[in-house]
């Protein structure tokens, strides 16, 4: 309603789907790379796990990590990158890319729900790295989703200021760790993949499990907290493979052949086209608080001599609202 868009692909079963999973990629790929469509490349185990299942698949777009857009090259900062450029105008107005991305996921469910008449408890997340943390945080805020497979994400977050800028959260450790964020999911199910070796060490993720065990307990629902510990590589078909079994049919389905396959500069016409549309988004809201903060403050049209005044006035009403 104000402007913000998304895409998605979408890969159907045979028949009828039993359910929907929203499987959302790591920011170093794009949707067709992620599902194995991409000119080249084979349809990826994970997702042809979940169709086999009976399960309607569906893969959101996500700024991807990037530098490759004409302002991060303009700029020649090696920090900069698509996610970043986004991160930065969302701050101007109180808007964090990944509020942004969990926004497009809940409106992608909302379309696939209405699509197959299928209720938000028969809807369920999977995503990896960075989609990992966009599953996560989407489940959490959506009471009504059958749940979530969150993989090479969860741990715990004392050390997120050595995290990239675009996933900073306001106040985020003043009350929540991973764990908590699992409280807002219990008692659903969420599994937790990992490889021994991958970006969220065993340690680590053994570490916030017990921690996020004692509010799944508490429910007395702790066999709907699981974590798996998958060779390198496989931890998304491991995650796939337990949501198949949980949510998908008993009967055995036909499994689709997928012929299609993306050329590389579709990608990449499909991938700018989603950066800019957030960018123009974004760009729009900076404008639009531009005027609304000078309406309120009136700044320019303070006599110098009243500006110490009303600068003291304005300070005490951040406060307030701070």
């Amino acid at each position: 309603d104000d402007g913000l868009s998304g895409r998605a692909l979408l890969f159907l079963p045979i028949a009828n789907p039993d359910g929907v999973v929203i499987a959302i990629p790591d920011d170093d790929q794009s949707p067709e790379e992620f599902s194995g469509i991409a000119e080249g490349g084979q349809a990826a185990p994970w997702l042809l796990a979940l169709l086999k299942g009976g399960l309607a698949v569906s893969v959101p777009g996500i700024v991807e990590r990037k530098a490759d857009c004409p302002l991060c090259q303009k700029t020649k900062r090696s920090h900069l990158n698509r996610r970043t450029v986004l991160h930065r105008l969302g701050f101007i107005v109180g808007k964090s890319l990944v509020g942004i991305e969990v926004r497009q996921v809940l409106a992608l469910a909302d379309y696939l729900g209405s699509r197959f008449s299928l209720p938000e408890s028969q809807i369920a997340l999977v995503g990896q790295g960075q989609g990992g943390m966009t599953a996560f945080y989407a489940v959490a805020v959506q009471e009504g989703f059958w749940g979530a497979s969150v993989v090479d994400y969860f741990q715990p977050r004392e050390r997120c200021w050595q995290e990239p800028a675009d996933r900073v959260l306001y106040g985020q450790l003043n009350e929540f760790g991973d764990a908590e964020v699992a409280a807002l999911i219990a008692p659903r199910p969420l599994l937790i993949s990992y490889a021994a070796d991958g970006p969220t060490p065993s340690a680590n993720v053994r570490a916030e499990m017990v921690r996020a065990t004692r509010f799944y307990a508490g429910l007395d629902k702790a066999a709907e907290l699981q974590a798996i510990e998958a060779p390198p590589g496989q931890g998304l078909s491991a995650a796939a493979a337990k949501i198949a079994e949980r949510m998908g049919s008993r009967q055995p389905n036909v499994l689709p052949e997928i012929t299609l396959r993306i050329t590389r500069e579709k990608i990449q016409a499909a991938r700018d086209q989603h950066f800019e549309a957030l960018h123009q988004y974004l760009l729009r809201l900076d404008a639009e608080s531009d005027n609304i903060r000078d309406r309120r403050w009136n700044l320019l049209s303070t006599p110098a001599s009243e500006r110490l005044q009303r600068a003291a006035e304005l300070r005490q009403e951040l406060r307030r609202i701070m």
